[in-house]
């Protein structure tokens, strides 16, 4: 994130800008998947454009965990229109050249998910060990 914001990309940012489109295409449909893999492939332009493809493959076949979480959060509440918002203030913090704003964003961006666990392993105990 910080060699991101560090040395702006107008492709990347185009890419982000298009990723965030259809993000907000599919949440104002409801179409969770579809939202889903904007929501992906707007996080890979960061690793595509940082140059570190196969970190986002590592990423990728390691998140599995992660990935549960992220989904059985997404229909809850607005968490589909804070992540829009979260992408809509890291793509700024890049296009601004902020490298600290860039990645106080994405640390906030990130653990919203982890911190509503707790709620999560009360809603879906089911796909929760312990």
């Amino acid at each position: 994130m910080r060699k991101l914001a560090s040395s702006p990309d107008p492709s990347a940012l185009r890419q982000m800008r298009d990723a965030i489109a259809e993000q907000r295409k599919w949440a104002k449909s409801g179409n969770l998947n579809k939202f889903n893999e904007a929501d992906m492939a707007f996080h890979g332009i960061f690793y595509s454009a940082s140059g570190v493809d196969d970190l986002w493959t590592l990423v990728r076949q390691q998140g599995a965990h992660i990935d549960r979480i992220r989904r059985l959060h997404l229909p809850i509440g607005t968490k589909m229109a804070q992540i829009i918002r979260d992408h809509l203030a890291i793509m700024r913090a890049i296009d601004d050249g902020d490298p600290d704003r860039a990645q106080a964003v994405l640390r906030g961006h990130l653990s919203d998910s982890l911190a509503f666990t707790d709620e999560l392993r009360v809603r879906f105990p089911e796909y929760f060990k312990g």
